[in-house]
């Protein structure tokens, strides 16, 4: 499937990657918007096999091998006359055609941010989006991520310059080797917009980092908890 998609393979995506890898998740809204950033050694090579591979991509998530579009099919109501039962499976029918693939291209700061949006009827739905610049891949479920993205890498206020995120690194991050941060605000804050019940001693917390380092020794992790 990854060689179909051009990830794997000589000519594939993963052959221009450097092993720079960050991940980014912000439960802002309703829904969680996902970003992946992977850093390249070729621009070029590695824009042209994401535009190879983004039509597979698109389908497989719109016609749900990699997630549903607007979930599963839901179940007849009960007490429905013969004619609204009609209507109902017409509707059904409707829903199990594949949407339309629409794709657009976004300019901001010289670079080109791809959209594929499905759309079914009326409504519609951003499946993915991705671009190449400043020597990386950046894949994320929503266009404006992107766009931050690209804002910060070129000078904008980004989380590594906030002095909250920055202290938390530094205090938690054990040398050269992969990070997670989360913000425990944001994270319970959405939460608790949600609906989630949470224990008032969670609110007492600030953020955590966890950071491992690889030796020849085995893997050396580290936990640390900022707490408000």
């Amino acid at each position: 499937m990854l060689s179909r998609w051009h990830i794997s393979g000589p000519n594939g995506v993963a052959a221009h990657l450097t092993g720079d890898v960050v991940a980014e998740f912000d439960p802002a809204s309703s829904s969680v918007e996902g970003t992946l950033i992977l850093g390249t050694d070729d621009e070029a090579s590695t824009r042209a096999a994401l535009d190879r591979a983004a039509p597979a991509i698109a389908h497989s998530i719109a016609t749900g091998a990699l997630g549903p579009l607007g979930g599963g099919a839901p179940p007849m109501p009960q007490g429905l006359t013969k004619k609204q039962r009609r209507r109902f499976r017409q509707y059904l029918g409707a829903l199990s055609k594949p949407p339309v693939i629409r794709w657009s291209v976004v300019s901001q700061d010289g670079a080109e941010i791809h959209v594929a949006t499905a759309v079914r009827g009326s409504s519609s739905h951003t499946l993915f989006a991705y671009a190449v610049a400043d020597g990386a891949a950046i894949v994320s479920n929503s266009p404006s991520s992107i766009g931050d993205v690209l804002a910060a890498h070129r000078g904008a206020p980004s989380a590594s310059t906030d002095p909250q995120v920055a202290e938390a690194l530094r205090q938690g991050a054990s040398g050269r080797g992969a990070v997670l941060y989360i913000d425990l605000q944001r994270l319970l804050g959405f939460a608790g917009s949600s609906g989630a019940q949470l224990p008032p001693e969670l609110h007492a917390l600030r953020s955590v980092v966890v950071s491992s380092k690889t030796s020849t020794g085995g893997i050396r992790a580290r936990l640390f908890v900022t707490i408000r």
